[in-house]
């Protein structure tokens, strides 16, 4: 599984730091022994795509600052941008 995942990691172009991520999440999924081998592939994948997006999402539509830090109020998390 873990030469598969990295095989679908290298196709779809991850940078180094999300293939970790994502080899990670292809781990705690498939130690659930729950799903089949495609089914954590895609779900992995989905779940980086989300956690890569997060970062650069910001609903406040401002530039980026470096200094910001993540912050949530109530229900709305604010992520850095």
């Amino acid at each position: 599984m873990k030469i598969l995942a990295a095989r679908f990691a290298g196709k779809h172009e991850l940078l180094i730091e999300n293939t970790g991520k994502f080899l990670l999440e292809v781990d705690r999924l498939k130690s659930h022994g729950q799903f089949s081998d495609a089914e954590i592939l895609i779900s992995a994948y989905t779940k980086i795509l989300e956690l890569k997006n997060a970062l650069k999402v910001c609903p406040t539509g401002k530039k980026h600052d470096p200094d910001n830090q993540s912050v949530g109020f109530g229900d709305t998390n604010y992520f850095l941008c």
